[in-house]
């Protein structure tokens, strides 16, 4: 079934990342902006790569299955330049925290779509979506039925 993509905001990275680290990470949304446009092009990038599904035409969306994983991998990005940042990946006895385990399932996700693992099929196609990878029904294609 066909989904509508999402395109995930500095807000949504904001809002995630005060809920793992209140105000450890004070960052600008430009800062925040750049770092998560660039995790976007990864998710586009490896999906694209693996050649099982058309991008949306939203630069900016991903799958809405990408969201939580974009997110994890934005913020992991931005605390990595944050002072005692390796709190958050060890709980208080030394085991893997919820966030590095959050971490974690957001690399291997990427991985298994590199590996050609399908993601949601987008409602509205990139246009220059390779003909193999459009299926019937799609609403960005038109076909000509006209004969000569």
């Amino acid at each position: 079934m066909a989904s509508k993509w999402i395109a995930p905001t500095a807000d949504d990275v904001a809002n995630y990342m005060s809920s793992v680290v209140t105000a450890r990470a004070a960052q600008t949304a430009d800062q925040i902006g750049n770092i998560l446009a660039a995790v976007v092009q990864r998710v586009r990038g490896t999906i694209e790569a693996a050649g099982m599904t058309p991008l949306s035409s939203g630069s900016g969306e991903v799958p809405p299955e990408a969201v939580q994983h974009t997110l994890v991998l934005t913020t992991v990005t931005l605390l990595n330049a944050t002072p005692n940042f390796g709190f958050l990946m060890k709980g208080a006895d030394g085991s893997q925290s919820g966030f590095s385990y959050s971490v974690q399932q957001a690399e291997h996700w990427i991985d298994a779509v590199a590996a050609g693992r399908r993601v949601s099929y987008p409602k509205d196609i990139n246009e220059d979506t390779p003909r193999e990878l459009v299926r019937y029904g799609s609403e960005s294609l038109e076909a000509d039925m006209t004969t000569t």
